[in-house]
């Protein structure tokens, strides 16, 4: 029924749109994926047929939630996300053929024309009636940029990502990263790799490296030299951080900025972030930088203090993210002693164009290790692989309440609300948490589920331990 061919482009239509609707009124009767890898191919042969429209995500949020394991509804738009980037893989007959075994068809949730529609991928197009004849506004003509057109095609750059789609050419992007997060290492990470791809011209990229030790200096200039592209510090060649503006500006008076990339590491160096007039100012020139053709990436601080979802906050006025195109807030979720590795997220706070709204990565912090060894040691941490180890330190975080509900099954203390009230005894725990607990690690697969249960009388569940 559904055509396998164009699954997975993330462009809005009409087709996706129903087939979303003809799923989406099914998902909360359909049973929960038995393997966390089920769930993911499933959830992945959903975006593939629906086209990765938003309905689809939709649907794909309302049907995660109904399992006792939900990741939740950022998790599963990161998985969107990295579907839209890389394409999805076409598992639409996994789909169909798991919902067809629960009882679902395309009859009862779509009319004949709308199945007709899907079959023949020819959806009748939109009509609209004439506009009716205006006048010009001539006070506005003479503003016009349309004569100027050769000239800015010639300084457009194509929205190619850069930087594993956490910047885009041709635009401004803030980084506000957390202290010891890594971001000058992410950043030359992702220059090196976006140099030896093709993605830039290192004849054409300048490292503005404004926080660093002379050693630090010497290292990053060393890699520079390796690759080809250029490193700018305070004090050589007669720069001076307060003459940025003026070299800016006569970049932009030369007609020098088309396919030209810095970098600004870091941002305090050249901007008082704390004052609202100062940050406008020279939001204002980016701006001017990039719409003739330049990219900026910038790295920038955050505060101490987090917010009430305990994400750090950029530090410095709201001017600089207001002006530029793309910003993250860059921070560490894990770091693991026995690997010795950090894994960091970067999550998008503003964007415009095609940047990701989330990407983690994972990098050694061994002592004595050399800069070239600490880049070589840099890998991105896949979606589903973050899903996977971040239940898993879940489980571990949980391992005691876990056992003290295992106790009470034991005990023939088995329903819901008994259970939850001996963890909140003994743990002192919440009962929110009491109750998250128990359904969460409720099920069949016996390598993430420890207990299910049996309804009983008057529709009371009776939780028993798995194998018993």
């Amino acid at each position: 029924m559904i055509d396998h061919e164009n699954g997975g482009s993330g462009k809005r239509s009409s087709r996706g749109q129903l087939i979303a609707k003809a799923v989406g009124a099914f998902v909360d009767k359909a049973r929960v994926p038995d393997s966390i890898d089920r769930k993911v191919a499933l959830l992945e042969a959903l975006f593939s047929a629906t086209e990765g429209v938003n309905e689809g995500l939709a649907v794909a949020t309302a049907w995660s939630s109904t399992w006792p394991d939900d990741p939740g509804d950022e998790m599963i738009g990161r998985l969107w996300d990295q579907w839209r980037m890389e394409g999805a893989k076409p598992k639409l007959d996994l789909l169909e053929d798991f919902l067809r075994g629960q009882g679902w068809n395309w009859e009862e949730y779509l009319s004949h024309e709308e199945i007709e529609a899907i079959q023949s991928s020819s959806l009748p197009a939109a009509t609209s009636e004439p506009e009716i004849s205006k006048p010009l506004p001539s006070v506005l003509l003479k503003f016009s940029l349309v004569d100027e057109l050769p000239k800015l095609q010639s300084e457009v750059l194509t929205s190619e990502p850069l930087c594993s789609g956490l910047a885009v050419k041709g635009s401004a992007t803030v980084w506000y990263a957390e202290p010891n997060t890594g971001k000058t290492a992410m950043a030359l990470w992702f220059l090196v790799s976006d140099i030896q791809d093709g993605r830039l011209d290192p004849s054409r990229v300048f490292y503005f490296n404004l926080d660093d030790t002379l050693q630090g200096l010497a290292e990053k200039t060393s890699i520079a030299q390796l690759h080809g592209f250029h490193v700018i510090s305070e004090g050589y060649k007669s720069f001076e951080a307060r003459h940025f503006p003026t070299v800016i500006r006569d970049l932009i008076a030369a007609d020098q900025c088309s396919g030209v990339v810095i970098f600004l590491d870091v941002l305090k160096k050249l901007c008082d972030i704390m004052d609202k007039g100062k940050s406008s100012s020279f939001g204002k020139l980016i701006r001017s930088f990039v719409l003739r053709g330049g990219t900026c990436i910038a790295l920038a601080h955050t505060n101490k203090r987090r917010n009430a979802d305990g994400e750090p906050i950029y530090a410095g006025t709201s001017d600089i993210l207001e002006d530029f195109d793309c910003g993250f807030i860059v921070y560490e979720t894990d770091l693991d002693l026995d690997s010795q590795t950090k894994t960091i997220l970067f999550k998008n706070k503003k964007s415009r164009g095609t940047v990701r709204k989330q990407a983690s990565f994972r990098y050694s912090v061994r002592e004595g290790l050399s800069y070239d060894e600490l880049l070589a040691s840099i890998q991105e941490v896949d979606e589903a692989d973050l899903l996977r180890a971040q239940q898993q330190k879940q489980l571990e975080s949980d391992l005691s309440l876990i056992e003290v509900v295992r106790d009470g099954i034991r005990s023939d203390i088995n329903t819901k609300m008994a259970l939850a009230a001996l963890l909140v005894q003994r743990t002192q725990c919440s009962k929110r948490t009491a109750i998250r607990v128990i359904e969460q690690y409720d099920g069949t697969d016996p390598e993430t589920h420890f207990w299910n249960f049996q309804v009983g009388a008057r529709g009371a569940k009776m939780y028993r331990l798995l194998g018993q």
